[in-house]
């Protein structure tokens, strides 16, 4: 029988209790890197529901090993964050903590009653527990970021076909291997499971404990569902709901209910708009790209009928989301809800315009969306892609949309919206050999640009066939989402970079329309270079069709306006990512959850603050060149251990200049300041490049703290400053390389980790990102290079680094 005062017991349990509570607060301190002493009370409890619960087993000890293996599990992706970037606040850790608590205990509990004449129902019903986080990890394994509301979303308005050639861009042997693993482990939690026994329930105070076990495990599910888990299920429901409702109103609608103001003065006639598909205007030669993808585009942009507009973005990153928006009343800036929106082709019939909907798109996905329940409100409907989902190769070529735009049967008043497959995954597959032009680059950016080639004489095609329909006015081209096809990341929202919203958007006005409506034609010249986001598209089509809706008439969203708002801060994508792609700290700070870097600069800095040194100089005539210009000067070094000497390169460890040469008899050297840029620093060259520097400095008469060592290893760097040198910790960041968003936060909590494991006397980065490195590095001592970027920093004064009074080095460019 059960003693349950038994000293041994008791003692057990404290022990258990104390060792489970400090387990919760190492998890927490680990991803968000301290402890909020004011909520320990949560971590105690769940220790002492999981001590409570133990008592209800058999074997304490197997209950221990089987509850931690499944409850690490659950949390696992929380680790995560420590190796990559923690994107949880306290709240979350500690809610996800005590929510998994209940739900580990929960099924145990569960398991010891079922697995004996429900073995099978014992093992769904695990599955189904562990399914979640078996999809969080392995879309972690494939992506390198963690699930959201819209990525599942996404999984719901797919179809098999998109899937497959996701899983065929993006799957290789490590991302399966992943997955087999989780396979592996989740069966293995399942067998070990089946090993654990009940006390006796028969038993008055055996069965206290498990009615009290069951009702503690259950408060704690239901008191933190509050959870980053939770709420994107919660969130998904919510908005398939909404989708739904959506498909319910517009089948109620009555087209009489839309009240369109002055519907006789509807400019009549021909009206087209292409959609793209995941079409990256930083590909099209049109834009700028330096490779001739859009001929025909270049030659548009001649002619005084066409608008090519340079600022546009995509307001989301897939094609449902941004096409709900963008063919209806509802976008990110105003408060209509989606499922009261009115659609494009709803207001065309009510206005008396034929609606057609050409596509080469799968008609439906795994569940019906938003855009195939606005498609099948057109009069006329052309699905060209007979594959129902099975694969996202395509039945036939856009083009063929051409021979379907030729057989429709035309009415002096048309919408015809044309949706194209374009340049969605698969890119080989979107366009015949004779466009396999480019091929001598990384093969996936040469199909993908043999698709944006091969769109843009498909667009051709279309313009020449209608352009020849009688009373044509306009063709509208738009892209739904780009994809981030330089990094390998087609459009995947959680793995976001702002180029994944770069799209394009150009307009052709047929004569006739221009002269009958002239300060519209004015207008959207004027407006060409302003920024704006595709779901404003329905406001733009509605106004080139000379219809407003007063109640949902937005002037400050119409770029056919005089009085449209183009201010940048007002514009967003993913509904609340601003779209600039400068790296604002307001923003940086506002979307990662990075906590600063603790470490501070202890040792005293002889070096002057603010002062101006000369980059890259690693000539000797270019030493000698800017010698009496500069009070000190950086040069790029390579250890070479064989030849025992400092080659003086960024890029090789042979040749070019020796240091020792290069330093040697330069008059007046000693008054001068040196930043050694070691770009080959590591643990088993430390001591014998050390001592060549040695020898260096002894030979030249030099000071060692006239010299820093700078390296991207900072860990080697510690016997450079035993030895009296200044040490910078070198954080890469060259080549644009933070502005890859989906980079940044792993790269930048990397370098904070990295720094605060570390004995450096600075931190050393391209001035671009000085407000990044200020406000993350608020206590070491800092040096910068000014080079020309994103920023187009070198054109602006050295005097903003004298806001920061730990910066003590700018690197000049001469």
């Amino acid at each position: 029988m059960f003693n349950f005062i038994n000293k041994k017991t008791i003692i057990n349990s404290a022990v258990s209790i104390i060792i489970l509570f400090l387990i919760f607060l190492l998890i927490e301190f680990l991803n968000v890197r301290y402890i909020d002493f004011k909520y320990i009370k949560i971590f105690l409890f769940c220790s002492v529901v999981i001590n409570v619960v133990s008592l209800f087993f058999v074997s304490q000890k197997q209950y221990y090993k089987n509850f931690i293996l499944i409850f690490l599990f659950f949390i696992s992706f929380l680790f995560i964050g420590i190796f990559k970037n923690s994107i949880f606040d306290y709240n979350s850790i500690k809610f996800l903590i005590a929510f998994y608590v209940g739900i580990s205990n929960l099924i145990l509990i569960s398991v010891c009653f079922f697995n004996k004449k429900f073995k099978l129902f014992s093992y769904i019903l695990q599955l189904v527990f562990l399914f979640p986080t078996l999809f969080i990890l392995q879309y972690f394994f494939i992506s390198g970021s963690l699930v959201s509301t819209d990525t599942i979303l996404a999984v719901f308005q797919t179809n098999f076909g998109e899937i497959k050639s996701y899983i065929y861009d993006f799957i290789g042997i490590k991302q399966l291997a992943g997955f087999i693993a989780l396979l592996m482990f989740s069966f293995f939690i399942l067998k070990n499971n089946n090993k654990l026994k009940l006390n006796n329930i028969n038993n008055k105070r055996i069965l206290v404990i498990l009615i009290l076990s069951i009702f503690l495990n259950v408060f704690l599910v239901y008191k933190y569902k509050n959870n980053f888990v939770v709420k994107i299920a919660f969130d998904t429901t919510k908005y398939l709901r909404v989708y739904r409702d959506f498909k319910k109103q517009v089948s109620q609608r009555k087209v009489s209910d839309i009240k369109i103001d002055e519907k006789e003065n509807i400019n009549k006639g021909v009206y087209v708009l292409v959609i793209g598909e995941s079409q990256n205007k930083e590909h099209m030669s049109a834009y700028g790209y330096d490779k001739k993808t859009t001929p025909w585009l270049e030659s548009m942009e001649k002619e005084e009928n066409f608008i090519k507009f340079e600022n546009i973005y995509s307001c989301h990153t897939h094609t449902v989301p941004v096409l709900s928006y963008a063919l209806t009343s509802k976008n990110q800036y105003n408060k209509i809800d989606i499922s009261e929106a009115v659609s494009i082709l709803d207001v065309a019939k009510a206005a008396d315009i034929q609606t057609v909907w050409l596509s080469n798109q799968i008609h439906y996905g795994g569940w019906d969306n938003p855009v195939s329940v606005i498609a099948d409100s057109a009069q006329q409907q052309k699905w060209i892609n007979k594959n129902f989902g099975e694969h996202s190769r395509t039945t036939f070529y856009d083009i063929e949309l051409v021979q379907e735009l030729k057989s429709i049967k035309f009415y002096d008043n048309m919408l015809i919206v044309i949706h194209l497959m374009g340049n969605h995954g698969y890119y080989e597959d979107r366009y015949p050999e004779e466009f396999n032009i480019f091929k001598n680059e990384n093969s996936k950016i040469a199909k993908y640009d043999n698709s944006i080639l091969y769109n843009d004489y498909v667009v051709k095609n279309i313009f020449e066939t209608i352009k020849e329909i009688p009373n044509f006015k306009a063709l509208i081209y738009c892209a739904d989402h780009a994809d981030a096809v330089d990094q390998n990341l087609g459009h995947d929202l959680c793995q976001y970079v702002p180029n994944m919203t770069y799209i394009p958007l150009y307009v052709f006005l047929s004569d006739s329309y221009i002269k009958s409506n002239k300060q519209l034609y004015i207008n959207l010249c004027n407006n060409k270079n302003c920024f704006w986001t595709n779901d404003l598209l329905f406001d733009l089509l509605l106004r080139i069709l000379n219809m407003k809706i007063p109640e949902i008439y937005e002037q400050e969203n119409d770029i056919t306006s005089e009085n449209y708002n183009n201010n940048i801060n007002r514009f967003r994508t993913l509904n609340n990512k601003p779209i600039t792609t400068d790296f604002n700290i307001e923003n940086i700070v506002k979307y990662y959850n990075i906590p600063k870097s603790k470490y501070e600069t202890k040792r005293k800095i002889t070096i002057p603050k603010n002062s101006i040194w000369l980059h890259r100089v690693n000539k000797k005539e270019r030493l000698k060149k800017y010698f009496d210009s500069y009070t000190g000067f950086e040069t790029d070094v390579i250890f070479n251990s064989k030849k025992r000497y400092f080659n003086v390169s960024h890029d090789n460890i042979d040749g070019d200049e020796n240091l020792a040469d290069m330093l040697k008899n330069i008059k007046g050297l000693e008054q001068k300041y040196l930043w050694l840029d070691f770009k080959n620093l590591e643990q088993n060259n430390k001591k014998e490049a050390l001592i060549i520097l040695n020898k260096i400095v002894k030979d030249n008469k030099l000071l060692p703290e006239h010299i820093v060592v700078e390296s991207q290893n900072p860990a080697a760097l510690d016997i450079f400053r035993k030895a009296g040198y200044y040490t910078s910790f070198y954080l890469n960041c060259y080549c644009n390389r933070w502005h890859q968003s989906n980079k940044f936060p792993g790269l930048l909590s990397e370098y904070i980790k990295e720094l605060d494991d570390s004995i450096v006397d600075f931190v050393s980065c391209d001035a671009h990102y000085f407000d990044i490195v200020k406000y993350y590095f608020p206590k070491v001592a800092h040096l910068f290079w000014v080079t020309d970027g994103p920023n187009n920093q070198k054109n602006k004064t050295d005097h903003i680094f004298e806001t920061d009074n730990n910066t003590y080095v700018i690197l000049n460019q001469n």
